[in-house]
């Protein structure tokens, strides 16, 4: 395991790193997710890599970092990643069920068991990753307020941790200020992505409870749809364009 654990170091300080950081400010946070996920992606670049990554899904110590290699390795190997992410479920204690539910992933325990359920969450419910859209990198962005900001990479962070739906739960009452960043800074698939959740789910409620059961009652069509919209999300680097604003 010599070599694994070599290539691997990079990844875990990252996470590390990110852990032991504050949430807040949560632009600062999500670079710091951000490098993880750079780690990941040199890391599947490469067999020798990839072996590191898929060993560390099974077997690795740390439960962020089997979390963060599963997903990685469920990339190229859905199967292999997704019997990883169950076995953090099971040893938090939730309940496993496939195809994962909303209300199902949200009895977990807090922590990389619940994540882990939200990360099947969404391999059960995302079509296969769309290309993205080598014109939406960017160099240069506009000038944003900070909130503006700072409500957009709280959204996009938690869609892509849980999908749209998620988002809508826990920071529904974002969505208003994280579309007007999204529009500003070209993310338009984003931004529309977040004007449709809202149509299909309603104005958010200020009460997350109310927003829980909006999500909790959709039709299997409209949860259908909310996949596409957590595919239309994913096909924009949005962090990449968010980083490209300054704060005014």
């Amino acid at each position: 395991m010599g070599d694994d654990d070599a290539l691997l170091e990079p990844l875990r300080r990252a996470i590390s790193e990110a852990n032991a950081a504050p949430h807040t400010p949560v632009r600062a946070h999500n670079r710091l997710m951000t490098r993880v996920q750079r780690e990941c992606d040199q890391l599947a670049s490469t067999k020798p890599g990839r072996s590191a990554l898929e060993w560390a899904a099974k077997l690795d110590p740390e439960p962020t970092v089997r979390l963060t290699a599963a997903n990685a390795v469920a990339r190229w190997d859905s199967e292999a990643g997704a019997t990883a992410l169950e076995a953090l479920v099971t040893e938090s204690g939730g309940q496993v069920i496939r195809p994962m539910t909303m209300s199902a992933a949200l009895a977990v325990d807090w922590g990389p068991g619940r994540n882990a359920a939200l990360c099947l969450l969404n391999l059960d419910r995302k079509p296969p990753r769309p290309e993205r859209d080598p014109a939406s990198s960017g160099t240069a962005g506009p000038r944003l307020p900070a909130e503006l900001l700072d409500a957009a990479e709280r959204v996009y962070g938690l869609a892509m941790n849980g999908g749209v739906g998620h988002a809508y739960e826990v920071a529904g009452d974002d969505f208003g200020a994280a579309t007007q960043a999204l529009d500003a800074v070209g993310a338009t698939a984003a931004a529309n992505a977040l004007r449709e959740a809202v149509r299909v789910l309603g104005p958010p409620s200020p009460k997350r409870q109310d927003r829980e059961v909006a999500v909790g009652d959709l039709s299997d069509s409209n949860q259908t749809l909310l996949s596409r919209l957590d595919a239309d999300i994913d096909s924009v680097d949005v962090m990449k364009l968010l980083d490209s604003a300054t704060e005014s």
